[in-house]
């Protein structure tokens, strides 16, 4: 009963461990997102201000 409660525990354990490094992934991909459409936008924001005033 002892050993199948430690293994049910360490399997949690694994799950919420890989659990975190795919939301540490996620954060970082989405910070990678925000900071290439950041960069998108300073780059094309004076064409697209010189454009809409026509």
């Amino acid at each position: 009963m002892h050993a199948a409660l430690a293994a049910s525990v360490e399997s949690t354990l694994q799950h919420i461990r890989l659990i975190q490094q795919r939301e540490a992934r996620l954060a970082e991909a989405r910070t990678d997102a925000y900071e290439v459409e950041e960069r998108l936008l300073k780059e094309h924001m004076p064409y697209l201000n010189r454009k809409a005033s026509r």
